[in-house]
């Protein structure tokens, strides 16, 4: 699993699970993420969320580029003209 989740004594502890690419975060990460956060917002028997990152190397090294590279042309062309514009 991407992100781990766990409460303890009204601690949130939540981890981002991709060691073996230093936590970068593909649309699976970040769609778990977002509902983890969501669980903890609403969950009054939490106090306060520690965020982490498994593996020895890298809390997160952002967005995974390899999962996140836009391959279709309609979408390459958007976002230069998105650039362009500003």
């Amino acid at each position: 699993m991407e992100v781990l989740f766990e409460v303890k004594d009204r601690i949130a502890y939540v981890a981002i699970n991709r060691p073996e690419v230093m936590n970068a975060m593909n649309a699976q990460a970040y769609s778990l993420l977002s509902k983890t956060w969501i669980d903890i917002r609403d969950n009054q028997n939490i106090w306060v969320a520690i965020i982490t990152g498994t593996g020895d190397k890298s809390f997160t090294t952002g967005a995974d580029l390899k999962s996140s590279v836009v391959r279709e042309r309609k979408k390459v062309d958007f976002f230069l003209t998105q650039k362009d514009m500003m």
